[in-house]
């Protein structure tokens, strides 16, 4: 695509998320090896780790979440490790 058109999809975006923070909603963004909170995550699978410390812990993210000031709109739905023996 063109420099152009990707310049004016980014300030869309960017003007969006504002609105978005404006009236209080954020974004749930766990990132790799985070902790499952189960208040803010939704499970939606397993994915093999051999160090058994990650076990549990988040190995993808499937689809961010959103949060209206305190309140859960829609839970991140992550990938878990889970610790494979050998």
């Amino acid at each position: 695509v063109s420099k152009e058109w990707r310049t004016g999809i980014e300030y869309i975006h960017s003007q969006f998320m504002k609105v978005l923070s404006d009236y209080g909603i954020t974004v749930i963004d766990p990132q790799i090896n985070d902790a499952f909170d189960p208040l803010l995550h939704e499970s939606v699978g397993t994915a093999p780790v051999t160090d058994p410390s990650r076990e549990g812990t988040v190995q993808g993210v499937q689809k961010r979440g959103f949060l209206l000031r305190e309140r859960v709109l829609a839970p991140a739905r992550v990938i878990l490790g889970s610790h494979i023996t050998q």
